[in-house]
C-alpha cells in the first residue's frame, strides 16, 4: 500500500537549525509551508539559491511538491485526474467505483487501457514520469502530459497504489482520501439533470457539483470515444461482468494471449460462485462481502449503465426539477424565432475557422487530435478544437 509515509522514507535525516526549529514549531499545522517543512525536512533541502531581501529561488523538487498540492483541491479533481490519465492509456470502458466509510473516500477506477507493466507501479506516482514525450493533450481541464497527475493526487491522499495492471490489459487503482484534509461536496448521492438542446445533443444543468456530474462533464467531453461508469463497489463489479459478456465488450483487449481474454477482468468475468468472485473483486482492490458477492451472481444486484445513459433515461418526474429552475424567457424574447444552421453552411465556417486555427498550429506547436465541432444555439455560435501540444519541436 502506498502511502505519503513510504513516499518520504528514503530521505535522510536532517538537523534542523535552532532558528529554523522555533519559526517550524510555531507554524499553524493545517499551513501549506508547515506540511512542506514537515515531508522535506529542512530549509536548506528546499531552497536552490538565495537571492536576498527575502527571495529565494526554490529547488525543482520543493517546486513540484507545492504545485502538486495546489494541482488537486478537492476530491471531485482527483476523480478527473484519473479519469483523463485512463483516456490518455486509450481505455474505451472506464469503472468508478465509490463509497465512503467516516471521513474516508474510497474510490477504485478500473480501465480497460493500455496497461502498465508491473516494473512501473511504484514508478509512476513520482515526478515528470509520463509516456507522452513528443505531445501533451490539452482539454476544458487544462493540460495533461507533464507527468504530475498521479504525483499530484499521491501528494494529496493518503493511499493511493495499483491494484492490479499489466501491459495491454488495463489498470485498476485505489486511492483513499481523508476528506477532512481533502474535501468533497457534501451530496455525492444526486445525479445531475440535463437539459437536450435544438439539436438533440445533451447538456449538464443543475445538479451538485459531485462525483458523478465530474464523470459526467467527462463523458461528456469525450463523446463516443468512451463510456464511463460510476457507482457503488458492487455495482461496479456487476457493471463490469455485463459489459465484458456482452457484445458491447467483446474485443476490448486485443493484444492479450487467449487464456486472458479480458485482461485484468478475465478472473471477475470467469467467477462462477462466491468465493470466487470476492478473490477475483480483492486482486482488483475491490472488497465484497460473500453475501454481497452472492447477491450479485444471483442478479440481485443490478448493473449500472454508463453515465451518459443513466442522464438520458433519467425519470420525467425528476428532469422536471431541471425545468423549474430554468429561468423563463421574457415574452419579447420568445418570440424570437430560432435559427438553424445547414449542414453546407455549418462546413463553410469550419472550413474558414480551421484556416485560422492552422497558423496557430504552427506558431504553438499544436496537434489537432479529433474532428473540430461547431454549434449554433440560442443565437450563439460555438466551435470546439481539441489539441495534443507537440514538445518535440
Amino acid at each position: 500500500m502506498k502511502d505519503k509515509s513510504s513516499q518520504t522514507s528514503h530521505t535522510p535525516p536532517i538537523s534542523h537549525d535552532a532558528d529554523w526549529e522555533e519559526a517550524h514549531n510555531t507554524q499553524d499545522p493545517q499551513s501549506l509551508s508547515y506540511f512542506v517543512d514537515k515531508l522535506t525536512g529542512s530549509n536548506t533541502q528546499r531552497i536552490s539559491e538565495s537571492l536576498g531581501e527575502g527571495f529565494v529561488r526554490l529547488k525543482l523538487g520543493e517546486a513540484e511538491k507545492r504545485q502538486a498540492l495546489q494541482d488537486i483541491r478537492c476530491t471531485e479533481d482527483a476523480v478527473i485526474e484519473m479519469l483523463r490519465n485512463a483516456r490518455d492509456a486509450g481505455a474505451t470502458f472506464i469503472f468508478v467505483a465509490t463509497n465512503k466509510t467516516d471521513d474516508k473516500r474510497h474510490l477504485n477506477i478500473l480501465d480497460n487501457g493500455s496497461g502498465i507493466p508491473e516494473a512501473f507501479h511504484e514508478t509512476i506516482f513520482e515526478p515528470r514520469v509520463t509516456t507522452k514525450l513528443d505531445s501533451a493533450s490539452m482539454d476544458e481541464w487544462g493540460i495533461h502530459g507533464r507527468g504530475m497527475a498521479l504525483f499530484s493526487i499521491a501528494a494529496n491522499a493518503d493511499n493511493v497504489r495499483v491494484s492490479q495492471s499489466a501491459k495491454g490489459e488495463g489498470s485498476a487503482f485505489c486511492v483513499q482520501i481523508d476528506t477532512t484534509s481533502l474535501g468533497e461536496l457534501k451530496d455525492q448521492s444526486t445525479l445531475p439533470d440535463f437539459i437536450e438542446g435544438d439539436e438533440g445533443e445533451i447538456q449538464l444543468g443543475a445538479g451538485p457539483n459531485n462525483i458523478y456530474k465530474t464523470c459526467a462533464s467527462f463523458a461528456l467531453s469525450e463523446g463516443q470515444s468512451s463510456c464511463t461508469f460510476v457507482g457503488s463497489p458492487a455495482e461496479i463489479l456487476a457493471s463490469i461482468r455485463t459489459v465484458f459478456t456482452s457484445s458491447l465488450g467483446n474485443g476490448s483487449f486485443p493484444q492479450t494471449r487467449a487464456s486472458r481474454p479480458y485482461g485484468i477482468f478475465t478472473e471477475l468475468v470467469a467467477a462462477a460462485d462466491g468465493d470466487a468472485l470476492v478473490k477475483a473483486a480483492g486482486n482488483l482492490g475491490l472488497e465484497v462481502s460473500q453475501r454481497t458477492a452472492h447477491r450479485i451472481l444471483s442478479g440481485e444486484i443490478k448493473p449500472v449503465r454508463d453515465i451518459l445513459r443513466r442522464l438520458r433515461e433519467k425519470p420525467k418526474e425528476q428532469r422536471a426539477k431541471t425545468q423549474d429552475r430554468k429561468p423563463h424567457p421574457s415574452t419579447e424574447l420568445s418570440t424570437i424565432r430560432k435559427v438553424r444552421l445547414s449542414q453546407e453552411d455549418q462546413s463553410e465556417l469550419l472550413k474558414a475557422f480551421i484556416t485560422d486555427v492552422d497558423l496557430l498550429q504552427e506558431r504553438y506547436y499544436l496537434v489537432m487530435d479529433r474532428s473540430p465541432k461547431l454549434t449554433f444555439r440560442n443565437g450563439r455560435l460555438r466551435v470546439d478544437f481539441h489539441f495534443d501540444i507537440d514538445t518535440s519541436a
